[in-house]
């Protein structure tokens, strides 16, 4: 069964106690609407500013390689793979999250960087 983008955002706050703040102030901007991509885009943030190693960053990557599908017209899929995965660091930037990437996610990471070449590092 498909969930839709809204409710799967709103479990990932429910289940993830770190991103909840990410949750609320989210829905706090946008007059109580959740807006999916701009949440997973906030969950992103979140994640990339944690330590890699700490326990809830890998559930959550778990959470989302388990969720995410190769489909076109899955909308949580395509919350994940283009609010979140499309901005992860690049590979080069050694940051510890892009490794720790389940093989499906990796994989649209890559086809990402591959399509849209290496973005420029930040000034």
């Amino acid at each position: 069964m498909t969930i839709s983008a809204k409710k799967f955002v709103s479990d990932i706050a429910d289940n993830f106690e770190a991103l909840r703040p990410e949750f609320e102030a989210s829905l706090r901007d946008n007059f109580g609407e959740i807006i999916p991509h701009l949440i997973m885009a906030d969950y992103c943030r979140a994640v990339i500013s944690a330590d890699p190693g700490s326990t809830w960053v890998r559930e959550f990557l778990s959470t989302l390689e388990e969720n995410f599908s190769d489909s076109e017209d899955d909308e949580v899929s395509n919350a994940i793979a283009v609010s979140f995965v499309e901005h992860l660091p690049q590979s080069n930037e050694n940051h510890g999250v892009v490794p720790m990437l389940g093989r499906k996610l990796r994989n649209q990471y890559e086809a990402i960087m591959t399509v849209d070449g290496p973005r420029p590092a930040p000034g």
